[in-house]
């Protein structure tokens, strides 16, 4: 969503930071950084039982305590349904068409052995998008963003990121646009001698994103 909403409204964001992201939530025949479908959905089954923390906090799996308040933690968020949904939502996530244009200052943090999300696809991101800068974070596979790692990236993103100077506006060559193409069928045919009635209208939508100029 953020990455969509740098694209579609440069001039209203400085800088985008994509923690743990990917441009795609499941596997397909042109994209395999992530996982099948049918081993996502897989997760619904284990969903209340602490399970969870095993991708989360590796190093915290075998504290029968934290799996405990891990798992009541899942119960009182949602319920199965409710979490497959979120999955079947997640699933048509696809943000690939719209990286090249984002043209704002954009840092990429990703653990090196994030288990959820394979830190292939914060290099994936990192490589389409001309105004980066990736900062990883070694852990023990740990999806939770430590205080002190944040604010040593956030730190060097500021110095070093282009376009981060006070008061400077970047200079963008792309907009991401949703052009609207409506074709009224038959028209003459169909159009009362008065014009009052038409009975068919066809209306294709395209988001694109073309050079300015």
């Amino acid at each position: 969503m953020s990455a969509l909403f740098a694209a579609t409204y440069p001039e209203r964001v400085s800088h985008l930071v994509l923690w743990s992201g990917f441009a795609r939530y499941t596997n397909t025949s042109d994209f395999s950084l992530m996982f099948p479908e049918e081993v996502i959905f897989r997760l619904v089954k284990h969903y209340g039982t602490g399970a969870f923390i095993k991708a989360l906090m590796p190093s915290r799996a075998n504290d029968p305590v934290l799996v405990s308040q891990f798992a009541k933690l899942e119960r009182l968020s949602a319920s199965p349904g409710a979490f497959k949904a979120l999955l079947q939502q997640n699933a048509l996530i696809d943000v690939r068409p719209i990286l090249a244009n984002v043209r704002v200052p954009t840092l990429v943090l990703h653990c090196l052995k994030d288990r959820l999300v394979p830190v292939e696809n914060g290099r994936y991101l990192a490589l389409r998008n001309s105004r980066r800068e990736v900062c990883r974070v070694h852990g023990r596979g740990s999806r939770f963003l430590r205080v002190r790692c944040a604010q040593s990236c956030a730190g060097r993103s500021r110095n070093s990121s282009p376009g981060s100077g006070r008061g400077q506006q970047p200079d963008f060559e792309r907009v991401l646009a949703t052009v609207l193409f409506t074709d009224i069928v038959d028209s003459t045919n169909r159009c009362r001698p008065d014009g009052a009635t038409i009975h068919g209208i066809t209306c294709s939508m395209s988001t694109i994103g073309w050079r300015a100029g």
